[in-house]
């Protein structure tokens, strides 16, 4: 893998241009979404439109907007509903979609005139333009303060680009969805850690993550690694646990005072998921034992497992092939391993390794067992330290396998667009 390593040749303009940087990844964004976006005109207009959707609440007929984009529509427009003890998924309980997204939303609504669905859209796909941005800056400043300043790398730094672009479940982030928003965030953190900014800064940063997606705790974690290892004694750092701590969570800890206080419960947005799960009641040692041995993974492919192929819409290996319920566990455990090279290697530093093992543990241990493990993939490419190694892969083998894998990659990217535009249940 040593060929991988960068060399005085591949430094270019943009290693000290933070504007010719930040036009590159707008460009990069730009390219890269006219893919999904033709996706959903071709799932609105040439797909037929799956008998089974998920849920609709008369609020929007937008394509953009399927699937949880309909909550995080309703939320934006009529608040926070919550119906204890129900569980009927269609009971309106809408406490399990974080506040963050819808909020600024429906501020953006106001300021443009747009309507909801639209305002959401904006908000995702500027979130998203940020979010480019944000990262091409940080993947800079990691590699600049290296003592060796070769190790600059634009080669690896837009390959990460373009994957974090081109992977099929990056649909997600042009959607009515929480991702770019929770993407853009996450970049924001590391960046501002690695320029080793006002801990406060970072904390009201870390803070809103929190409010975006309940992942954002992961965030909070990778902050304190950092205090951790940049205070100079054990007293300080109590000091500044005590007092930036709840500030990395200040957005889940308003939320849940909203919630105490509108419907008595802190916790009504864990309860408002109980719903959606698919296996409930299962003992805590025995959810424990599967969890730790994979069984939510291993049983979706087992032929023996009743749970084999759950939520793929026919046995047809078409359906197989472009259904994206196959795909979760295998993205989830790319992920994994990307994280694991990435630390093996030591691309990857502390902060980085732990907030991304956050990304990855906390959905697989919340709710990987109860929902066979559907929509990990989209839980999983928002783990934003994994793209830098798929940049340093990709840097080192020869350019036109490259672009292949990008063709490939396209083409999913479509039409998982294009399905998800026109209903189909597995995504």
């Amino acid at each position: 893998m040593s060929s991988i390593g960068p060399s005085p040749n591949s430094l270019t303009p943009l290693d000290n241009d933070p504007l010719a940087r930040g036009a590159v990844a707008l460009l990069v964004v730009v390219l890269t979404s006219v893919i999904p976006f033709v996706g959903l005109i071709v799932g609105e207009r040439l797909i037929p439109t799956s008998s089974v959707r998920g849920h609709q609440f008369g609020d929007t007929n937008a394509s953009f907007a399927n699937w949880d984009g309909q909550w995080y529509t309703r939320i934006a427009t009529h608040g926070y509903e919550f119906n204890p003890g129900s569980m009927d998924a269609n009971a309106r309980s809408s406490p399990a979609w974080f506040p963050a997204y819808p909020l600024i939303g429906r501020g953006v609504a106001r300021l443009t005139g747009l309507d909801i669905p639209n305002a959401l859209l904006l908000t995702s796909n500027l979130f998203l333009a940020a979010a480019f941005v944000v990262v091409a800056q940080w993947l800079h400043a990691r590699d600049s303060q290296h003592a060796n300043p070769q190790n600059s790398n634009a080669r690896s730094h837009a390959y990460a680009l373009a994957a974090l672009g081109l992977i099929p479940t990056s649909f997600f982030f042009r959607m009515a969805y929480t991702e770019a928003m929770f993407l853009f965030l996450t970049a924001l953190t590391l960046l501002a850690i690695q320029r080793k900014c006002n801990p406060v800064v970072i904390a009201i940063v870390v803070g809103l993550a929190t409010a975006t997606r309940p992942v954002g705790v992961a965030l909070a974690v990778g902050f304190v690694w950092h205090l951790a290892a940049h205070a100079p004694n054990r007293r300080v750092l109590a000091l500044r646990l005590l007092t930036l701590g709840p500030l990395a969570c200040w957005g889940l800890l308003a939320y849940m005072a909203y919630l105490a206080i509108d419907f008595g419960d802190p916790l009504a947005f864990v309860k408002a998921q109980d719903p959606f799960k698919q296996r409930t009641g299962t003992p805590v040692l025995e959810r424990l034992l599967a969890l730790v041995t994979l069984e939510p993974i291993r049983s979706f492919y087992d032929s023996r497992s009743p749970l084999m192929g759950w939520g793929v819409p026919s046995s047809t290996s078409l359906a197989w092939l472009f259904s994206l319920r196959p795909v979760d566990s295998v993205v989830f455990l790319a992920f994994l391993g990307l994280i694991v090279l990435g630390g093996f290697k030591r691309w990857l530093n502390g902060v980085e390794l732990v907030i991304s093992a956050g990304l990855l543990a906390i959905p697989y241990a919340s709710i990987g067992y109860e929902q066979y493990m559907q929509s990990m993939a989209r839980y999983s490419s928002a783990v934003l330290p994994a793209y830098l190694v798929m940049g340093r892969l990709l840097a080192g083998i020869p350019a036109p396998l490259v672009m292949a894998l990008a063709g490939i990659s396209g083409f999913f990217l479509g039409l998982y667009a294009a399905l998800f535009a026109a209903w189909y249940t597995f995504i």
